[in-house]
C-alpha cells in the first residue's frame, strides 16, 4: 500500500489541436507557495445594468471597449455592431456615432494636450471630443484613397503629441501634432525591411512598433524637420512578424502577440525591451497553427497579469499567466436546448459538459468577455457576442447565471510501473468550501471515463473509496459551484502490483 500525492496544477499538454485528451487546467490560475503550485478558480462576471440608449442582445457583436478618463471626461466607450456609445459611471448610455459596418475589432487611443479619443475600425479613423463631437477623419481617408490603400492595420500609437497609424501596405502615417483630425500626405515613413504587409502597430517604451507578416520594426521620434518625425532603429529589427494584429496586447512594460516568421509556424512572444521572448509551448502552438482568427487582450487582477487569447474559429480561448509563466484554458458556459437530456457529451472536442436533467445541456464555448478596460474602480469586460457589459469580480464564481467549469485533468499516471494498480481511496487536499467536487477517471487513454462521483469540499475529509484498478490512469476533477476553489493535490491510497487471484 502506498500513499501518493497527485499535483492538480497541470499545464496544458495536448498532443493535437484538441482538448479532449491529455492534461489540462481550465478556468483557473496557479499560485506558487513554498515550492508547491495550487490551482485557484478564476473570477466570475456580473452583468452591469445599462439604462438610456440601449445596446446589446443576441447577435449584437461587441467590437471594442475603452475607458476615457481624465481631461474632464469619465466615460466607458463601447462599440456594439457599428454604433459607438458612451456609458457613465452610473450606467447611463448615450449614442455617440456610427463606424464603418463590419465585424473588425476597434482600436482606441487618446491624445494629451488637446483631448481627443481616436478610434480605428481598420477602414477609417474617427475622433470624439469631450463635447461628444464625433467625426470621420476625412484627410486621412483622402490620403488612403489616393494611394489605393486597402485599409488600416489594427492599432493606434501616440508618441510625443503625434497620433500614428499604419496602412495594411506598411505605410506609417502621423497626424499633425496634437491634432488627430489633420493629416499630411507627405508625413509618413514605410516599414520596408521585408516586402510584407502591415499587420499591427503599438506604442512600446519610446518606440512605435510596426508589425509586418514576418518582420517587426522599431521607430523613434527623431524630430525630423520634414515628412515623418519618425526614423527607424535599424539595429532592433526582428525577423519575427505577426500572424494577426488583433492578437497584440500591451501589458505594463511589455507587449504580447502571436508571431510568425517565413520559416516557422505561429508562436506567442513577449517583447521585453526590444528583445522577444517565446512564451508559448508546443501544445499551445498546435492550436495556434490550426486557427486563423486570433484576438488578444490583457488585464491584471488578484496580483496576476493575464493575456487572454481567443481562437474564435476553434471556439477556444487560452490564458497566459505572466506571473506564473503558465497557460490555462478559459471558457464560458451556456445552456442549450437539446432533447433528450444527455450527460457527458463533448463540445468541439474541448471539454465534457453535463445535462441539467430537464432536456437542457450545458455547453462550453470560448471565453466570451472579448474586451477589457478598468473603469469606475472596477474591471469591466464586453461580451463579443451580445455586447453585454460585465464586471469581473473576485467575489463571484459564476458568469452571470451560468456556471464556471473549473477543471483539472491529469496526465496519464502509471507510478513508474505498468503493473496493475488497485485504488483504495482518493482525497482532495485544499481549502474547505461549501461546494461539490466531481471526480472521474480513465484507464484507456481518455477514450472512456468512469461515472462521475462527488465529494463535498466542506467535509473534514473530502474522500472517495473503492475506485477500481488500472495499469495506467488519468484523473479529472470538476467543480461548478459558486464558491472560491483552491486546491493543491489529490492524495491516493493505492496498491501497486498484484493481489492473490489477480493478474499482474
Amino acid at each position: 500500500m502506498s500513499i501518493l500525492r497527485i499535483p492538480l496544477a497541470n499545464p496544458i499538454e495536448s498532443r493535437s489541436a484538441n482538448l479532449a485528451k491529455d492534461a489540462v487546467s481550465s478556468n483557473c490560475y496557479f499560485e506558487s507557495k513554498s515550492g508547491v503550485k495550487e490551482i485557484v478558480k478564476r473570477p466570475g462576471t456580473t452583468e452591469v445594468e445599462i439604462t438610456g440608449d440601449t445596446f446589446g442582445g443576441q447577435g449584437h457583436a461587441g467590437r471594442g471597449l475603452y475607458a476615457w478618463q481624465g481631461s474632464g471626461n469619465d466615460y466607458l466607450y463601447v462599440v456594439s455592431q457599428g454604433i459607438v456609445y458612451k456609458v457613465s459611471t452610473t450606467g447611463v448610455s448615450t449614442t455617440i456615432g456610427t463606424l464603418h459596418a463590419g465585424a473588425a475589432k476597434v482600436s482606441f487611443n487618446q491624445t494629451a494636450t488637446v483631448p481627443y479619443l481616436v478610434l480605428n475600425d481598420t477602414i477609417k479613423l474617427y475622433t470624439i471630443k469631450t463635447d461628444d463631437t464625433f467625426a470621420s477623419v476625412t484627410s486621412l481617408s483622402s490620403i488612403m484613397f489616393s494611394i489605393n490603400s486597402t485599409g488600416l492595420a489594427p492599432g493606434i500609437a501616440y508618441i510625443d503629441g503625434f497620433t500614428v497609424v499604419m496602412t495594411k501596405e506598411g505605410r506609417i502615417y502621423n497626424s499633425d501634432i496634437e491634432d488627430p483630425t489633420s493629416w499630411n500626405a507627405l508625413n509618413f515613413v514605410t516599414a520596408e525591411a521585408e516586402p510584407d504587409l502591415g499587420k499591427g502597430i503599438v506604442k512600446h517604451l519610446n518606440y512605435v512598433v510596426a508589425f509586418g507578416e514576418w518582420s517587426t520594426e522599431f521607430f523613434y521620434d527623431a524630430a525630423n524637420p520634414t515628412g515623418s518625425p519618425l526614423s527607424r532603429n535599424d539595429t532592433a529589427r526582428l525577423e519575427i512578424g505577426c500572424a494577426d494584429g488583433n492578437s497584440i496586447a500591451l501589458i505594463e512594460q511589455s507587449v504580447l502577440w502571436v508571431g510568425k516568421s517565413k520559416e516557422h509556424g505561429k508562436s506567442v512572444y513577449m517583447l521585453n525591451g526590444l528583445a522577444p521572448t517565446l512564451v508559448s509551448t508546443p501544445s499551445i502552438e498546435r492550436f495556434l497553427n490550426a486557427s486563423s482568427e486570433l484576438r488578444g487582450y490583457s488585464f491584471k487582477i488578484e496580483g496576476h497579469t493575464f493575456y487572454i487569447l481567443v481562437l474564435e474559429d476553434l471556439d477556444l480561448s487560452f490564458c497566459f499567466d505572466v506571473n506564473e509563466k503558465q497557460w490555462y484554458n478559459w471558457s464560458s458556459a451556456s445552456i442549450v436546448n437539446q432533447q433528450p437530456a444527455i450527460v457527458g457529451i463533448a463540445i468541439a472536442g474541448k471539454a465534457t459538459v453535463g445535462s441539467t436533467g430537464s432536456g437542457q445541456v450545458v455547453a462550453e464555448t470560448y471565453f466570451r468577455p472579448g474586451y477589457f478596460s478598468e473603469f469606475n474602480n472596477g474591471y469591466y469586460s464586453l461580451d463579443d457576442d451580445t455586447s453585454k457589459i460585465y464586471i469581473i469580480s473576485t467575489t463571484v464564481y459564476r458568469d452571470g447565471t451560468n456556471p464556471i467549469y473549473f477543471r483539472s485533468r491529469t496526465p496519464i499516471i502509471d507510478h513508474g510501473s505498468t503493473k496493475l494498480k488497485f485504488y483504495r481511496s482518493i482525497e482532495i487536499v485544499g481549502d474547505k468550501v461549501n461546494g461539490t467536487m466531481q471526480m472521474r477517471h480513465t484507464g484507456d487513454d481518455y477514450n472512456t471515463y468512469s461515472s462521475a462521483r462527488s465529494t463535498n469540499l466542506n467535509n473534514k475529509r473530502s474522500v472517495l473509496f473503492k475506485l477500481g484498478a488500472d495499469r495506467r490512469r488519468a484523473w479529472e476533477f470538476t467543480c461548478t459551484d459558486n464558491v472560491p476553489v483552491r486546491i493543491q493535490a489529490a492524495e491516493i491510497d493505492v496498491d501497486i502490483g498484484h493481489m492473490e487471484g489477480q493478474g499482474a
